[in-house]
């Protein structure tokens, strides 16, 4: 999904709107955070040569990922609220870059 909605970037970065530039800033941002979160949670509870899961710390496990499944819906929340709808303007105007 983030790799998808990075398509939508540079459409956004080459609005003349500086409000747009600034959302695209923040949420490239914000994916980057997500991606670094998600693969440090793939480090610590999974083995990737065998494709499974090592858990070790059941409660742990489960607190790591209630918190990675409140950010994820967090985000989807916000794009949903925020990016899409930049993106339906610029389409819905034509705008172009500055």
């Amino acid at each position: 999904h983030l790799d998808v909605v990075d398509h939508l970037y540079p459409i956004l970065l080459s609005a003349s709107d500086q409000q747009i530039n600034n959302v695209a800033t923040n949420f490239m941002s914000g994916g980057q955070q997500v991606k670094k979160i998600l693969a440090s949670y793939v480090k610590n509870w999974s083995d990737k040569k065998k494709h499974e899961l090592v858990i070790k710390n059941y409660g742990e496990f489960l607190r790591d990922t209630g918190t990675l499944f409140e950010m994820v819906l967090n985000r989807i929340q916000d794009e949903t609220e925020h990016l899409y709808p930049l993106v339906r303007r610029i389409h819905a105007t034509g705008q172009k870059a500055a």
